[in-house]
């Protein structure tokens, strides 16, 4: 899935819309920040997962701490793997001048 797949599944229990911009724009920032390269992959992951496990435990208050923090975990993975993705496929346009 994409950046933006992954990120609009993760605020759609989320009601309030000034609450979605704020995640998602959050989201982006840290994976501007990540692609400056001021941020290492491990200090990626570790934000995301802080993100995710508020929003998880915030949209489904039934799950106990450990389930929030595994799917937390699980989500903030497959962020990051898209984040780095798209860091380096920009990366490889710029170097070769691909134009997509």
């Amino acid at each position: 899935m994409s950046l933006q797949q992954l990120i609009l599944k993760l605020v759609e229990k989320i009601r309030d819309p000034s609450d979605r911009i704020y995640i998602a724009s959050t989201i982006n920032y840290i994976r501007d920040v990540y692609t400056t390269g001021k941020m290492g992959y491990e200090e990626l992951k570790m934000e995301l997962e802080n993100i995710v496990r508020d929003i998880i435990a915030m949209s489904e208050p039934e799950l106990t701490e450990e389930e929030i923090r595994e799917r937390a975990r699980e989500y903030a993975d497959k962020l990051a793997r898209a984040i780095q993705i798209e860091t380096l496929s920009r990366r490889i346009r710029t170097t070769f001048r691909i134009r997509f």
